[in-house]
């Protein structure tokens, strides 16, 4: 059986399911270039399709969801199959590509637990969905297993995706830009926590919520308890950091102090799942994991609308079609393919525009020549394979340094990303080391937890560590990510460092590349040094040196 899942409104993107696997899934931004791109991926669908060697009538049926803004285009045209709570699905028809199919419409919250649970490796687990929310609720938190999910709270009084959406636009004239916020916190102090608690916390059954009275008006300066309109968006002072800082600190207590009210020692499961926007807050997640209230913590790498397609999907197959929970490996390259004719006409794009251009047949000696150009203090950008789910690049765009320079990390925002000196860089870490720099066990494939770094990584690290010295880990194994793992694994053999700078390969206010050509312009536009595109290495003449 196949699934075509959809989700409309910000963040756009669909998948491919085939007999419950996730065989293809791409965001309308990778296409357009336009970040956080929203609306119908109709005039995509065909190409789409083709890409995973299938047509619309190859298609069973469609999960997706009632659009949470009624005026957003969506793909496809549905009717029927709505429902009038947050836990709620129904069944209806779309047309779409010339065909009309049988279309499950599922609640919001229900595609962002879907996508946690169903992509963890547990068999039952309670399940948090934060964000700044859609069809009814802000958020809810239920136990999943083999009975489905089970309603513990409805999170409608606890709207904190409002306050970084407010936020990120007081401080960055975008509501998009929560991860922004984040970075800058730890420069700040938490100087506003109490005024934010008297200003907009209300109680609701013995619980501490915090809810803005209305939705952020992007169209117009956002004014911020505190710290009032600012006339200059981008212009950062102590106010800000500090706003910043206490709003963290204040999602981080609310995360656990809910989790600890709505659960008890002898109901809560030993497993949580986290989902929706707010779950790519890692400082919020590596909280809560240090809270002990779990024992084992799971993060999709799409929580976000980014990843709904998928959930909604998830949630059709095993909920609404009963089929049960697998617990195997989930591996998030799932962007489109991009064969040899997309790969060769980016190559011959590079030699026309004077670049170097080798081809290395293997891999192994790909990495090799990587680790060469890392240890010269070369930027280099990797291009391998099918793109990841989620905002985060994980080694399949990704752009590479050197992890033990200091420099590396002003060096990259200035001239390759574009973007503000203070925003932090990944660690990506053999998993077997991870232990030895970072205060973590277990996994982070997807820079989900933000651990205290132990002493020994300022040496050998000192590029991705954040001014309060934590780090947005990424762990890398051979099962979820064999050629990052190699590549890695050859830096460790030449230098002793098990880690490499990781961002993602793209350039400010540009979404992740998706084809080879978005990661040639990538190179030719910036000062990065070199590009891996599969077999071919590509470098600047004045920067050939391996």
């Amino acid at each position: 059986m196949r699934i075509l899942g959809i989700s409309c409104a910000h963040d756009s993107n669909v998948c491919i399911m085939e007999d419950g696997k996730i065989i293809l899934h791409i965001e309308k931004e990778r296409l357009t270039r336009k970040r956080y791109d929203t609306g119908s991926m109709d005039e995509f669908m065909p190409a789409i399709l083709e890409n995973a060697g299938i047509s619309i009538d190859d298609i069973d049926l469609v999960a997706a969801s009632v659009p949470v803004w009624n005026d957003m285009p969506t793909t496809g045209i549905a009717s029927g199959g709505t429902y009038t709570h947050a836990m709620g699905y129904g069944m209806g028809e779309i047309q779409i590509c010339g065909k009309t199919l049988p279309c499950y419409q599922i609640a919001h919250h229900l595609g962002h637990m879907a996508l946690a649970f169903y992509l963890s490796p547990f068999d039952e687990a309670d399940v948090l969905s934060i964000d700044g929310g859609g069809n009814f609720t802000f958020g809810l938190l239920c136990n999943a297993g083999n009975h489905g999910f089970k309603l513990l709270a409805d999170l409608k009084e606890q709207n904190l995706g409002w306050f970084w959406n407010a936020l990120a636009a007081r401080i960055f004239g975008s509501m998009d830009a929560a991860g922004k916020v984040m970075g800058l916190a730890p420069y700040g102090k938490p100087r506003f926590v109490d005024l934010l608690y008297s200003t907009y916390s209300h109680q609701v059954d013995g619980i501490t919520f915090l809810k803005m009275p209305e939705f952020p008006d992007h169209t117009k300066p956002v004014s911020f308890a505190g710290i009032g309109i600012s006339e200059a968006p981008g212009r950062i002072t102590a106010d800000e950091e500090d706003m910043a800082y206490s709003l963290q600190e204040l999602t981080n207590r609310m995360a656990v102090d809910l989790l600890q009210k709505y659960t008890s020692n002898e109901s809560r499961s030993r497993n949580l799942c986290l989902s929706g926007g707010v779950a790519l807050n890692c400082v919020m997640n590596e909280h809560i994991r240090k809270s002990g209230l779990y024992q084992n913590l799971y993060v999709p790498s799409a929580p976000n609308d980014g990843g709904l397609s998928m959930g909604f999907a998830l949630y059709v197959w095993h909920v609404l079609l009963s089929n049960p929970k697998t617990i195997a490996h989930w591996s998030p390259y799932r962007g489109l393919y991009h064969g040899a004719a997309e790969v060769e006409q980016a190559v011959d794009a590079a030699r026309k525009a004077g670049l170097v251009v080798e081809h290395i047949p293997g891999e192994e000696d790909q990495n090799k020549a990587v680790s060469r150009l890392l240890q010269q203090q070369y930027i280099v950008g990797i291009h391998r394979g099918k793109s990841e789910s989620g905002p985060r690049a994980l080694g399949h765009r990704s752009i590479v340094a050197d992890p033990r320079n200091p420099l590396m990390k002003d060096i990259i925002n200035a001239k390759v990303k574009f973007r503000e000196a203070f925003r932090p860089f990944a660690p990506s870490v053999l998993i077997e080391e991870a232990g030895e720099y970072l205060d973590f066990t277990g996994r982070s494939p997807y820079m989900s937890f933000a651990p205290v770094c132990r002493p020994r990584a300022w040496a050998v690290m000192a590029a991705t560590l954040h001014v309060d010295g934590s780090a947005r880990l990424q762990t890398v194994d051979p099962d979820n990510n064999p050629d990052f793992y190699k590549l890695i694994r050859q830096f460790f053999i030449d230098t002793g460092v098990p880690a490499v700078l990781n961002t993602s390969l793209n350039t400010r206010g540009e979404p992740i590349n998706e084809t080879p050509l978005h990661s040639l312009d990538t190179l030719l536009k910036s000062d990065l040094d070199a590009l891996l595109i599969d077999n071919y290495l590509i470098t600047k003449p004045q920067h050939h040196e391996i």
